[in-house]
């Protein structure tokens, strides 16, 4: 299995229809919540992550993609839970690392 994570940073957040069409494109993806203050659509099979960053000027957003990828044909080895316990210990840890105050 192969993670990936495409962090970017955004001065606006997503669109309120982003997150409504988000949990169709996990498998059994629906909205969660973190440990940290923030919006997540977390599924088997990846996570999109959205916490807003109250330092800097103007102030930003940052977005984590998260995505899980098996070898063809293999069957999906994570769980919904799985990610969202990666989630908890990883994104408080990038904010931290990206130095971003959260709120």
């Amino acid at each position: 299995m192969v993670l990936t994570d495409d962090i970017s940073f955004e001065v606006n957040p997503l669109p309120q229809e982003s997150w409504v069409s988000a949990p169709r494109q996990y498998q059994h993806g629906q909205r969660r919540g973190l440990s940290v203050p923030g919006a997540a659509v977390v599924g088997d099979d990846g996570a999109v992550v959205e916490v807003n960053c109250k330092n800097g000027s103007p102030a930003k957003y940052i977005h984590f993609n998260i995505k899980l990828w098996e070898k063809k044909g293999q069957p999906l080895s994570a769980s919904q839970g799985d990610v969202l316990n990666f989630l908890d210990d990883h994104v408080p840890a990038m904010i931290e690392h990206l130095r971003c105050a959260v709120g």
